[in-house]
C-alpha cells in the first residue's frame, strides 16, 4: 500500500511539470481546393506549452514532434515552433505555405493569492501556437493513404 501512495504521488508530481506539443490537420473534405491545379492548402496548427519557475527555469515543456515532452528544457519559444512547422513541410513535401499566425502567452499559475503569485510569480504556464496554410499537389494523397 505504501509503493501504491509513492507511485500516486510520483504520477501527479510528473504531470503538474510535464507539457505537450500538439500538430493538427484539416479533414481533406473541409480543405479547399485550388482552382487550375492538382494540390490543396490544409490549415496546421502547431501548440506546445510548458511549465516554468519564476518564468524562465524550465520544468517541462513539449518536444519538438507531435505529442512528445521534454523535461528540464525550454522548446516553448518561437525558433523551436518554426523548426517543427518547417520539419512538418519538409516532412509533407509542401510545396509552399502561407499565413502564418503566431500566438504566445504567459500566465503566473498562482496569480490569484496574494504577494504569492504576483510579487514572486513562482510556478509560470507558457504556451505557443502557430498556424499557417501549407499548399502541396502530393499532400491529399499522402494523408489519405495513412
Amino acid at each position: 500500500m505504501k509503493n501504491f501512495f509513492k507511485m500516486l504521488y510520483i504520477a501527479c508530481a510528473l504531470s503538474c511539470i510535464c507539457g505537450c506539443t500538439s500538430i493538427t490537420y484539416t479533414e481533406s473534405d473541409s480543405s479547399p481546393e485550388i482552382k487550375g491545379g492538382n494540390g490543396t492548402y490544409r490549415q496546421i496548427l502547431i501548440s506546445n506549452y510548458g511549465y516554468y519557475l519564476f518564468n524562465c527555469i524550465p520544468l517541462g515543456c513539449g518536444g519538438l514532434s507531435d505529442g512528445s515532452f521534454e523535461l528540464f528544457s525550454d522548446n516553448v519559444n518561437l525558433d523551436k515552433a518554426m523548426q517543427t512547422l518547417k520539419d512538418e513541410c519538409a516532412k509533407d513535401n509542401a510545396d509552399a505555405f502561407s499565413n502564418i499566425q503566431v500566438s504566445q502567452t504567459s500566465t503566473c499559475i498562482f496569480s490569484w493569492v496574494p504577494y504569492l503569485g504576483s510579487t514572486l510569480g513562482i510556478y509560470w504556464f507558457k504556451e505557443i501556437q502557430i498556424s499557417a496554410a501549407i499548399y502541396s499537389e502530393n499532400f491529399k494523397i499522402e494523408k489519405d493513404a495513412k
